[in-house]
């Protein structure tokens, strides 16, 4: 190609001069793209064309939408994985997962009261009537309990409020080297008692003969009941895996759903023990029928019953007892185990036990096996005979007389708040008196009820709220002027007893009076 500026030749297909670098101009391809732009305008500017695309162009024009729903799909999964597929669980799931969250966390801090709305009676006199009504409204019962299962420490407190004031408080502390217990109405120091000197105290008190008393090795202690939690848990049992798990959840979930009334997203506000909550989540409403309840109890324990694979569940259950009992080398297991044969106790661990242990093993199994079979039968026999039958319908009636309402919050997984409410009314004296069979029954009603003229009306209450879970806890721990139970003679015990008893009569005074 020639350079319209130097005239120098250049190789054909040249886009510049290869001695001065001009832009050459090639003929065929300009000409060729005129061409393709004058057909692109004319294609445009003609509304009669009506030509289908290629297939390359549907191809093209479907690649982005597939990249848009590709990323989707990734997306999904993506979300389902790391939620552990919450999105597509069930209301029942989403709230049988959070309470059993809550229930193995490993930290807690909760904090809740008991009380009651409402509390009418007639048919009494009108003074007795207003001792009665003050006394129970005006009782509210307050706890706040801490524990870190990792730490093997737990703290709590418990009081009585009577009409607003404590009447009486008790706090208590125990970890891995001691328990201490502060009752500050009844005395006004808290008492602790270090684990290595329970031993000295029960044998100084003539509780234990010493010559009996096994050595407490608290290390072995936790230790040891770590290793029975886990052998107890039964969902790991090579048995476990034959149990059909959808029958049970079949009765349990239709109960659920049916007690569900409603599922929003709201808050549930909360003062106890001087604890302000305000907690936001998912609030699960429940509406229990407790005759339903009674009646899916029923057909669970039928369930239970009839399934087979309960047998080979119990006999591993208690396999992994005995081998963890010999693995711990677990002398209070086997104390217990030797009490019931009729041995004496023992203070230290010796390795013929394990041949007895494996005897009481293998018999306890021998006669559960021989006996079974025999046993389930006469139960579910005893569930159809008519004394049951009665039974179970005057239960029914007297449940069917009592209404419970239950508010769950969930959030992150985890029951952060509850509240329930039980309302009960005279008519559950109507039901228990029309049940003949339970009158007759125990003899445990002194009274004849359909004697009893009292009518009645009660609305009891109990709130809980999670202030920390599943994170380090905070725990108070003793006081600095804490006292060491060891530590007490003759004189400090005798005062501190008079102390107590002379509280106490306060206590009692005050209380009987207090309304």
């Amino acid at each position: 190609m020639k350079c319209t500026k130097c005239n120098h030749d250049n190789i054909e297909g040249s886009l510049f001069c290869q001695e001065c670098g001009t832009a050459l101009i090639n003929k065929e391809a300009d000409i060729a793209t005129k061409t393709t732009t004058t057909e692109v305008t004319e294609e445009l500017s003609t509304p009669e064309i009506t030509e289908e695309p290629t297939t390359e162009k549907k191809k093209k024009s479907k690649l982005p939408l597939i990249i848009i729903l590709t990323i989707l799909i990734i997306g999904l999964i993506g979300l389902a994985v790391i939620f552990g597929k919450s999105l597509f669980k069930s209301d029942e799931d989403k709230l049988i997962d959070a309470i059993q969250k809550t229930q193995t966390a490993k930290q807690k801090a909760i904090v809740g009261e008991f009380g009651f709305n409402e509390f009418t009676i007639d048919g009494i006199g009108v003074m007795e009537a207003a001792v009665v009504e003050n006394l129970i409204k005006g009782i509210t019962i307050e706890y706040k309990f801490l524990s870190d299962a990792d730490a093997h420490q737990v703290e709590s407190t418990f009081g009585v409020v009577m009409n607003g004031s404590e009447l009486i408080d008790v706090t208590m502390h125990m970890n891995e080297e001691h328990v201490a217990i502060g009752i500050p109405a009844l005395y006004k120091d808290v008492i602790y008692l270090n684990w290595e000197d329970v031993n000295s105290i029960l044998v100084k008190y003539d509780l234990v003969q010493e010559d009996k008393m096994p050595e407490i090795d608290v290390d072995s202690i936790i230790e040891s009941i770590d290793a029975y939690s886990k052998s107890l848990d039964f969902k790991q049992y090579e048995a476990y895996k034959n149990i059909d798990e959808t029958k049970y959840e079949d009765l349990v979930y239709g109960f659920l759903t049916k007690s569900i009334v409603d599922v929003s997203k709201e808050s549930l506000d909360m003062d106890i023990m001087s604890e302000e909550l305000s907690l936001s989540g998912q609030l699960y409403t429940l509406d229990i029928d407790m005759a339903d309840y009674m009646t899916m109890s029923t057909k669970l324990m039928t369930a239970l019953l009839e399934d087979e694979n309960i047998l080979p569940m119990i006999i591993e259950g208690v396999t992994k007892v005995i081998d963890t009992t010999i693995a711990q080398e677990d002398i209070y297991v086997y104390n217990l185990a030797a009490n019931l044969e009729g041995d004496s106790f023992i203070k230290k661990w010796d390795p013929s036990f394990e041949a007895e242990l494996i005897d009481i093993r293998d018999e306890f199994i021998g006669k559960t096996e021989a006996e079974y079979e025999n046993m389930i039968k006469e139960t579910k026999d005893s569930l159809e005979t008519d004394e049951y039958l009665d039974m179970q319908k005057a239960m029914s009636d007297i449940y069917s007389e009592i209404d419970l309402e239950s508010k769950i919050l969930v959030n992150k997984d985890y029951v952060m708040g509850s509240e329930t409410t039980i309302m009960i009314d005279d008519s559950i004296i109507d039901a228990i008196t029309d049940s003949e069979m339970l009158m007759d029954a125990g003899g445990y009603m002194m009274n004849d009820l359909d004697e009893l003229d009292v009518l009645f009306k009660v609305s009891m209450y109990s709130r809980m709220g999670v202030m920390q879970i599943d994170e380090e806890i905070n725990f108070d721990g003793l006081p600095s002027d804490a006292i060491d139970f060891a530590s007490l003679d003759d004189v400090d015990l005798m005062e501190m007893y008079q102390e107590i008893m002379m509280n106490a009569e306060k206590l009692s005074s005050s209380f009987s009076t207090g309304f």
